[in-house]
This record gives structure tokens, sequence and C-alpha cells, in this order.
């Protein structure tokens, strides 16, 4: 540990020339109150000849700071700073002793050691009380940690950092979906969990534990009986891959009552439409961004004519029946990316119709399709043009 805690204490002189030491409390009329160890002592004020107070830490490092010119000198004040628990002083004095001289030694293992107790504080925060209980009751893998951050619980067996940085794409994504979903994205006090596996074989072992093979060969899956969403983070995707999976999640745990069957191609298409935006240059979610690899897919579907004929899409029960659970054939591609393109072409064209269609589901209603799609026909045709308009 750098930090090392120094107490400064103030002194009562008596009339009489005793010295007491202590922490000086209040100071009036009626006498000095005193923070002693073992408890608080008054001292009368007619027994009181002087009280000297010592400086505060912070008066004390002003006044040190003022005559510092070089590096060594702001190092030494640094290593000071740490014993006064003044953290935030001793990292600027370490930083504007490398300002001086980059390559001085002791500044720079100062900083690094600093830095990083913060980062463990940082990320120590995050963690959740509830993992032995939920571990006892076979809910996530022993050889997971468990965090917690507003309504997400995350399970994972990734590295703290990169556990943190999911936590915080969830909480942001929450707070986006609420925004672009006003007034139906409901507040939750039960938190959604969320297992993340750092192999294919740790999350396929698991899905074969709750009984969910089928999804075995997919990148995740959510399971509402089970209020639990599933990612195998696949490198470079698993925030994409894990906002598809939690979006389908948001829905029926905080937007749709029970009952109520949501149709695939919706739950699938606002799935992908919300993966869509995560955009994995700039590391951040950008609201309605075009997914580009459903766009090339689709592009490529409609001058092929390999695209699932409508009344077939519209109506399938199980998504992955489309391509018979085959998740690496071009007929999945082109079914997730239909589904995108239409989600996609309804929020940019009809986006009102669409709104109350959803809301209808929320609500416990079931909406006319007719109402947002009357003729697949015109779809087909419309759809063709939306989709060549992209970039």
């Amino acid at each position: 540990m750098l930090l090392v805690l120094l107490v400064i204490l103030d002194v009562v002189v008596t009339v009489d020339g005793r010295r007491i030491e202590g922490k000086v409390l209040r100071d009036d009329e009626r006498g000095v109150e005193l923070q002693v160890r073992g408890g608080r002592i008054v001292i009368p004020r007619e027994r009181v000849g002087k009280v000297i107070r010592c400086p505060t830490a912070e008066e004390e490092y002003a006044r040190r700071r003022k005559d510092i010119k070089d590096a060594d000198g702001h190092y030494r004040l640094g290593v000071w700073c740490l014993q006064k628990g003044l953290r935030k002083e001793a990292q600027k004095e370490f930083e504007e002793a490398l300002r001086l001289e980059p390559q001085h030694t002791g500044a720079k293992e100062a900083l690094k050691r600093l830095r990083e107790e913060e980062e463990r504080k940082r990320i120590g925060r995050h963690r959740d009380p509830a993992e032995t209980k939920l571990k006892q009751k076979g809910k996530i893998p022993k050889g997971h940690r468990l965090w917690r951050l507003g309504e997400w619980r995350l399970s994972t067996d990734l590295p703290p950092k990169e556990a943190l940085h999911l936590l915080k794409v969830l909480n942001d994504f929450l707070r986006r979906l609420r925004k672009f979903y006003a007034g139906m994205v409901r507040a939750g006090t039960k938190p959604m969990l969320v297992l993340v596996f750092s192999s294919r074989e740790g999350y396929r072992k698991w899905l074969k534990k709750e009984k969910l093979e089928r999804f075995a060969d997919a990148y995740g899956c959510y399971a509402g009986p089970l209020h639990k969403a599933f990612v195998f983070a696949c490198e470079g995707r698993v925030e994409a891959f894990l906002m598809h999976e939690c979006m389908q999640q948001v829905w029926v745990e905080r937007m749709k009552k029970r009952g109520v069957r949501t149709p695939m191609w919706l739950f699938e298409g606002m799935a992908e439409f919300t993966e869509g935006w995560w955009d994995s240059k700039e590391k951040k979610i950008v609201v309605g961004r075009v997914h580009k690899r459903n766009l090339a897919v689709l592009k490529g579907a409609f001058k092929e004519g390999k695209l699932i004929e409508w009344s077939k899409f519209f109506a399938a029960e199980k998504f992955d029946d489309l391509f018979k659970r085959n998740y690496d054939s071009q007929e999945c591609y082109v079914a997730y990316a239909q589904a995108w393109g239409v989600y996609f072409y309804l929020i940019k064209r009809q986006k009102g119709r669409l709104m109350r269609y959803l809301r209808a589901l929320a609500a416990g209603k079931k909406p006319d399709l007719s109402k947002i799609v009357p003729d697949l026909d015109k779809l087909h045709s419309k759809m063709r043009k939306f989709i060549g308009s992209l970039k």
C-alpha cells in the first residue's frame, strides 16, 4: 500500500503549562472540546492558556509547493502527500515531476502504483455480494465472478477490466433505449442477469447444463423462462452480440407483459437494429447506426434473389427454423439481415406506426401486422429501393 496516514494534532496549553494534544472539535466561550485517544474531553475556558492549531494537510501542501522548481522536489512532495492521505495532490506532483523530467524513475513507479490502486478500488466497487448465493443455487458458473451496475448483473470469467467495460456498455445501452423507446422501458427492481463466457467451449457447456443446446452454435441467446441472456465473447464483436441478446432481455423483462407472444421477425429485428448501434472502430454506441454487415448481406440477397419468402418470414414461430439452426449458413445471415432490414425500414419510413404497434404489444394486446405491413409485394419493392439507398 502507498497510503500511510499521519494524524496532525492540535495542542491546548493550559494555564498551569500542561500540553494536551488532540484534534480541536470546538473552541468557544465555554471552552475547548478535543478529540483525543480514547474519546473526547472538554477543557473549560478558564483553564485554557492558548490553543495551537496545526495547519491542515492541504494548507501545509500549498505552503511546501510554493518553492519547488525541480522534478525531485515534486516527487518528494508527492510522497509526502501520500503519507498525508492527499492522493489527488500526490498524482498531480508525480505528473509534474514527469513533465519536468520524463524519465524520472521514482515518479514513474509511484504514479503507476497509484493508478493501479485506484483501478482496483474502482473495479471492486462493482463486485456483487450475491455471487456466492447464486453459485450455490447453480445460477452462475463457479469459475465466474459476479458484477453489478444499475439494473444489470454480469456473470463472467473475463478479466475485471473487460467485465467493467461490458457493464458500462450495458448501462449506457439501457439509458439510450429508454430515450429511444420513450415511455416503454420501465425501471425494474430485479436486476437482469447476463452471462458472458470467454470461450465457446465454456458457453456450450453451460448451455447444455441449462438444456439450451439448440443455441450451442449461436453467438448468444436469451432464455425467457430463465430470465438470463448468454453470450460467447467472440473477439471484437462481444459488445454487439451483447446488445443483441440484451435488447431481447429488456423487451421481455422491462417492456412486455407476460402472456403475449412477440412475432419472431420483430423480436430478432429489433435486436439486430440495436446490435448495429455498436461502432467497433470508435468503441461506442451510435443510436440508429446502419448495421454495415447486414446491409451488405441484404443487398446481395436482393441482387441474387435469395431473400426468404416474405409470408414464410413473417409467419416463422422459431426464427432458427428459417435456416435449420445452421448458424454458419448463408440462409442464417440472410434471415438476420432481413429482420434488421424490415425493422430499419419501418423505423425510418413508418416510425409512428411501428411505435404504436410496439406499445400495443407492450400493453399486452395483439396488434394486426397489416397495420404496418399491409401489402407484401409493395413491401418488397419499397424495401429494395430503401436498402439500395443506404451506404
